[in-house]
């Protein structure tokens, strides 16, 4: 059984059947969808060939490429038990990258909609950067992700920042900050195999005032990460607006709020990226703010269109009435916005007095686009800035999966509690049931139903759930929720480090409904005070979900990290 190397060319071939004639594409062989787990081709891929010419076609991404000119009558495709691909023309030839090597995936099964994790061990001295893709083998089975980047510094953990899982985008937008101790950074994979992206840059300032961000190039399988005013991207050092960027194949994407404490600790969180081929005109609620106390809420503001758009942030209390705060230092419970085109605006809610919490929504003004929304909240103690997470407002929906923790008792150092917001986008109470599912899938036999207000919120940490208190001390799982009408959810990872700071970290729910087949986390980092933790958790409920995760470097190569 022979190999058959990949390669590209550019010519017709010729055809006995076709007395010699050149022939193009006279008797298609039908073929299969790649799904392999040796980064043979890039996965989805579907490969097909021509009887007559002997040409083997890869169509990717709607794009379609040859792949081989070979001397075959092409007959047929085969599938091996790990998704290889075989092409049958006389001989049967096994279809190879002779660029890429063989590197063992990570496995990972899920049964009962359970969920696993793996950490990488941190023990090297220098920092390495790659991305991973997550792929579960049954193209129906579909299951949610995301991933924790933490920092230790001399033991004590500083910082953690959830990375969710993307899906690809060609273009995007993200907010950027920059000067007086908070930067932005951006990473870019490209998961495709076979070709480059070529990704342009423009930065927006906020009076939408454009101007030219540059042009990078990101090979096949590869990454770019980077703060925005550093190498390749070279923006300003002092900067507020926002960064859009075009590639010529879809990237997985993610971008980092960095900001330097009064500790000279360096706290990370992840900021959205706006997908510019996503529009909405409907309001868009979101289910937490929290003000006072120590606490602010930054409302984040994008407007992904070339056009200016304005409308309306009001705030409503737990129960659903208006909320009187301070936005910007100015007393009200709603504001008006009008953002210039492609740029951005952010709003600092505060309080003078004890902590309160509520939801906020974001209402275009009519035949406007809404804004892109995010909330970023800040724990202030003792006068030292400890936590810092932002939060990206997703359209309402009425199932969610949540990935669920609890280490120890709460409050005590070094424990670990999740934490959830609901708010109900609808006039009449909603009512919600909840069910948390072990880490094998089976039931914990914690479930009930929650009661919320019209327009209400409601907040709650794991362990306060009707009959949570006889959770162990020790828990992992999925809380799965499901409402009567239409519900926003943000969830959060909150945990206090080695010297009793309480650090937070958004944990994006997500809509089972919307998962896909494959799913990317762009950033993993290791090394230095550096490790990272990926959890893939939900699926159904009646099949196990199997499949495998897929490590590259900078440079697209694949990758084998330890992982505990």
């Amino acid at each position: 059984m022979a190999d058959l190397r990949r390669h590209i060319v550019q010519k017709p071939g010729t055809c006995a059947l076709c007395s010699g004639k050149l022939c193009w594409s006279d008797a298609i062989t039908g073929g299969y969808v790649y799904r392999g787990n040796k980064q043979t081709l890039p996965f989805g891929a579907y490969i097909f060939g021509d009887y007559c010419t002997g040409e083997i076609f890869m169509l990717y991404h709607g794009e379609q490429q040859l792949l081989l000119d070979t001397t075959k009558q092409i007959t047929s495709f085969g599938e091996d038990e790990d998704g290889e691909l075989y092409v049958v023309g006389g001989t049967v030839d096994r279809l190879v990258n002779a660029g890429s090597s063989s590197t063992p995936p990570t496995r990972f099964e899920l049964t009962g909609g359970g969920s696993a994790s793996f950490v990488t061990s941190g023990v090297a001295t220098q920092i390495s950067v790659e991305h991973a893709q997550i792929q579960p083998n049954d193209a129906d089975a579909k299951a949610s992700a995301m991933a924790f980047i933490s920092f230790r510094k001399n033991g004590i953990l500083v910082s953690e920042a959830a990375v969710p899982a993307t899906s690809l985008i060609g273009s995007g937008r993200v907010c950027v900050e920059a000067g007086e101790g908070t930067d932005t950074g951006l990473a870019l994979a490209n998961p495709d195999m076979a070709r480059p992206a070529a990704v342009t840059l423009n930065f927006t300032d906020a009076d939408g005032n454009d101007f030219d961000g540059g042009f990078v190039v990101i090979p096949p399988g590869g990454q770019i990460a980077a703060f925005l005013d550093e190498a390749p991207f070279y923006g300003p050092s002092v900067f507020s607006g926002t960064l859009t960027f075009e590639s010529s194949v879809p990237l997985s994407v993610i971008a980092v709020r960095g900001l330097t404490n009064q500790r000279s600790e360096f706290l990370t969180t992840t900021l959205p990226v706006v997908d510019l081929s996503a529009l909405q005109t409907e309001p868009l609620r979101m289910p937490q703010f929290a003000a006072g106390g120590g606490w602010t809420t930054d409302v984040v503001l994008v407007n992904p269109t070339d056009e200016l758009i304005s409308g309306t942030v009001q705030f409503l209390t737990p129960e659903g009435k208006v909320q009187a705060t301070l936005l910007d230092g100015l007393a009200g419970g709603a504001a008006s916005y009008a953002l210039p085109p492609r740029s951005s605006r952010k709003l600092r809610l505060s309080t003078g007095g004890p902590v309160s919490v509520g939801s906020f929504v974001v209402a275009p003004d009519p035949e406007k686009v809404t804004p892109a929304v995010a909330a970023i909240y800040t724990y202030m103690s003792g006068g030292i800035t400890v936590g810092a997470t932002a939060a990206q407002g997703t359209p309402a929906a009425t199932e969610f999966e949540v990935y669920s923790q609890i280490n120890g008792k709460s409050g005590s150092l070094g424990s670990i509690d999740s934490g959830v917001a609901i708010a109900n986008t609808s006039s009449e109470e909603t009512n919600v049931s909840f069910e948390l599912d072990q880490l094998d899938g089976s039931s914990s036999g914690i479930a009930g139903t929650l009661r919320i207000s019209p327009n209400g919120q409601s907040n709650f940490f794991l362990d306060q759930l009707p009959g949570a208190a006889e959770l162990p001390s020790s828990f992992q799982g999925t809380l799965r929720l499901s409402s009567s009408a239409p519900v926003a959810v943000l969830a959060i990872r909150g945990r206090y480090n080695e010297r009793g700071d309480f650090l937070l970290s958004a944990t994006p729910p997500a809509d089972p409904r919307a998962a896909e087949d494959q799913s990317f986390i762009p950033q993993v980092v290791d090394g230095a005070g550096y490790t990272t933790e990926i959890v893939i958790y939900g699926g159904s409920e009646d099949a196990p979900v199997v499949g495998s995760i897929y490590f590259f470097d900078q440079n697209g190569r694949p990758t084998s990290p330890v992982l505990q």
